[in-house]
């Protein structure tokens, strides 16, 4: 039986199929310098009160992480007032971890 990995809305059939087709998928980029926005393009600011608020950031942090369990510390972690840099650092480095994850199973 195949084993299904979600890598955000993708399967791992999508992605498997896209690596055939085109080659290998890079869906969230290294980061060379601190982003400026939680997603992809990184390198551009959010326009004036445009910034997501703290309830905004700590949702894409759990959304991030999400299909994980997560412990007492490890919620208060995520709960903790993060920056939009920090805190998108650590969703791009989770994304990163499920497409190599993905990438390991084709």
């Amino acid at each position: 039986m195949a084993r299904r990995l979600s890598v955000g809305s993708l399967s791992c059939k999508d992605v498997s199929e896209s690596v055939r087709m085109t080659g290998p998928v890079v869906l969230w980029p290294p980061l060379d310098q601190i982003p400026h926005r939680l997603t992809p393009p990184y390198d551009r600011p959010y326009p004036p009160l445009g910034e997501p608020g703290r309830g905004e950031i700590r949702t894409a942090l759990y959304d991030a992480f999400g299909g994980i369990e997560l412990g007492a510390f490890d919620r208060a972690f995520l709960d903790w007032p993060w920056d939009i840099g920090t805190a998108a650092e650590l969703i791009s480095l989770s994304h990163r971890l499920r497409e190599a994850g993905a990438r390991r199973l084709l």
